[in-house]
């Protein structure tokens, strides 16, 4: 059978990619032939294109920020876009490694930038799937929903499904005629997390699941293809923080308290420019780095979901961040697999998730019957 994935593939982002290759080989180890089709459109490309426009820039930040703090961002946000310039700028390194990743690595149909691209000579596939990742995120596909990734295209003939589409920002009363027209033609849907689950069942007949995100279908052994080497101390702690204001005085505090701890350095690869101690900044990393950076981490503090994903995935010590009330994403899976304890809310539980280590004894187990729900999915809808 022949499975065609669209998801966010094009994306320099580490997590997006790597969910892409780990679903891919994990239907693949079923024994179908899979293609990802290399849909980049238009109104995201800007974002990759090799020059981009400081004012433009300029102006969208201001758009998101008034006053004085405005300014100074749009100011900033001008600079960091001329230097990105550069030939050897880091925006250059990601260019060219994550595209290098994707043409090594994932099966890619022809490039489309359009849905109507997609209709006018869709890739024949028995099976056509949608994710994982934010998908049908109205924020991520230019303020409305994209009939690609509903499947509008291809043959009407073949099975429509999702797998692990996270639709924690999807407003389903406000798109709920648009989403019952989409979701008419699908066979059957799953999600990431059940926080849209009831709300989705509105629109949708048949029975929607919970399943695990792909990159948890693999084990660890199955990403060493993918894996780049660094160099690297023999024992680090790793920071994988994305920059969030509300968040980067716990951040700076956790890591102080893990270091005096530890008595290790401290490397980061996404997080704050600005520390108020030193730390070994790395910016720029490429999906293989990012793997063989955790992989090889005495401890990883983050506030990401995916590196908390591979974090379980290589068994690592490590404590995930997240404001009160948000970020579902993360704090679902850690429930779920009984590693609750390893979540950080606020400044006063720092203490208490330092002194003690991760215990793998359970979380495996569960880990494994998450791996199986996703596998048995899968397995039931691709035949």
């Amino acid at each position: 059978m022949k499975v065609g994935i669209i998801t966010f593939q094009f994306a320099w982002n580490c997590g997006a990619v790597l969910q892409c290759v780990a679903l891919q080989n994990a239907i693949e180890k079923m024994g179908h032939d899979v293609v990802i089709i290399d849909y980049r459109p238009t109104y995201k490309t800007y974002k990759y294109q090799k020059y981009q426009d400081p004012f433009k820039n300029a102006l969208d930040v201001m758009k998101g920020n008034n006053g004085a703090n405005g300014v100074l961002r749009a100011v900033k946000s001008f600079v960091r876009t001329v230097l990105d310039w550069k030939p050897n700028s880091g925006r250059s390194r990601q260019r060219e490694g994550f595209q290098t990743f994707c043409n090594q690595h994932f099966h890619l149909t022809r490039e489309y930038c359009s849905l109507e691209d997609i209709r006018n000579d869709a890739p024949k596939c028995d099976v056509y799937l949608t994710g994982s990742d934010q998908v049908w995120n109205p924020e991520l596909t230019n303020k409305r929903l994209d009939g690609a990734y509903f499947l509008a295209f291809g043959d009407i003939s073949s099975r429509r499904i999702s797998y692990a589409v996270s639709a924690c920002q999807l407003d389903v009363q406000k798109s709920q005629q648009e989403l019952r027209d989409f979701l008419a033609q699908f066979d059957t849907v799953s999600l990431r997390e059940v926080e849209k689950q009831a709300d989705l069942q509105t629109v949708f007949s048949k029975p929607i699941e919970i399943v695990p995100d792909p990159t948890l279908l693999l084990k660890a052994t199955d990403y060493t293809d993918f894996e780049l080497n660094v160099s690297l101390p023999e024992k680090y702690i790793l920071i994988y923080a994305l920059e969030n204001p509300e968040t980067d005085g716990m951040l700076f505090k956790m890591v102080e308290r893990a270091k005096k701890k530890y008595g290790l350095p401290i490397i980061v690869i996404t997080g704050p420019h600005h520390w108020p101690y030193k730390v070994n900044f790395t910016n720029s990393v490429l999906p293989g780095e990012f793997l063989s950076y955790i992989k090889n981490a005495e401890y990883v503090i983050t506030n990401s979901f995916h590196a908390t994903t591979f974090s379980l995935i290589y068994r690592k010590q490590f404590v995930t961040m997240v404001t009160k009330g948000r970020a579902s994403r993360v704090t679902e899976l850690l429930n779920n697999i009984g590693l609750e304890t390893r979540i950080v809310l606020s400044e006063d539980g720092i203490d208490d998730v330092l002194a003690n280590d991760v215990d793998y004894e359970i979380a495996n187990d569960r880990m494994e019957e998450l791996k199986m729900k996703g596998i048995n999915y899968l397995s039931k809808q691709l035949g």
